[in-house]
């Protein structure tokens, strides 16, 4: 993907107006939009493997050390997808369900994005993370950083003031 890189995420964050803040709602599993995913956690690498996990932001794949989390999401339609987490992060943004082992469902935990209407590349801890024309790239703290389509945004996060809500609405209306 033709796409600019994002040398310094950081100066790229300071510098993008308006700043949006989403955070993916808490739901109960009788609301449409609630889902669980299934995590692992990795306990050991071969010393001389290259292991990765595939992504739809990384193609390529993105490492996995001992102690990632390998979490797994399962679409209606049957499609999966799967993403790395480091181990300190995961707790920060993901809680077991109760009586499902195994089982998780997201935090709310408010997430600093800026748009990026060229797209982009960003260097993250396991690589690159690359994003087409309207994704956004989100700070998930200092200096940890990745891109999120605004597909999956539309459909996984929510607005937590009245210019993210108007953002979020604004995808909607345009079908992504």
């Amino acid at each position: 993907m033709d796409v600019p890189f994002i040398s310094d995420p950081d100066t790229l964050f300071q510098d993008t107006d308006p700043k949006f803040v989403f955070a993916k709602p808490e739901l109960s599993p009788s609301d449409p939009k609630y889902y669980e995913v299934t995590a692992v956690q990795v306990t050991a690498v071969s010393e001389n493997s290259d292991f990765v996990v595939v992504t739809k932001e990384n193609p390529d794949g993105e490492p996995v050390g001992v102690s990632d989390w390998i979490i797994t999401r399962t679409e209606a339609d049957g499609a999966t997808q799967h993403w790395p987490i480091r181990d300190a992060t995961f707790s920060e943004r993901w809680k077991p369900v109760p009586g499902k082992a195994g089982y998780f469902v997201p935090r709310s935990v408010p997430t600093r994005m800026v748009e990026l209407p060229l797209g982009g590349k960003v260097m993250t801890s396991r690589g690159e993370a690359v994003g087409a024309p309207g994704s956004f790239l989100m700070q998930s703290g200092p200096g940890r950083y990745n891109i999120i389509s605004a597909h999956d945004l539309a459909g996984t996060y929510v607005g937590m003031d009245d210019v993210s809500r108007a953002k979020l609405a604004e995808l909607v209306a345009k079908g992504v």
